[in-house]
């Protein structure tokens, strides 16, 4: 497991029970709530609830493309 990774998927199925499948994807969304999920559940998720992408805990995300144009979070850097 790496670090902040669950070894399973947290979605599990419509019925409550628990998903057995690797966690591969983080889900979030706009409010900041995220989950690791499997990718079928991922599929399930990304069509079903509004205002989901997915995520990533890598260093190069967002914050470092805004960066390499100059620009941070805030605005202009």
């Amino acid at each position: 497991m790496t670090q902040g990774v669950p070894d399973r998927c947290v979605i599990g199925g419509p019925d409550g029970t628990d998903c057995p499948a690797p966690a591969e994807v983080k889900l979030a969304d706009g409010s900041g709530a995220s989950a690791w999920s499997c990718a079928d559940h991922a599929d399930e998720v990304l069509i079903n609830a509004r205002g989901v992408f997915l995520a990533d805990d890598e260093p190069d995300g967002l914050v470092a493309f805004l960066a390499a144009r100059g620009r941070t979070l805030g605005g202009t850097g």
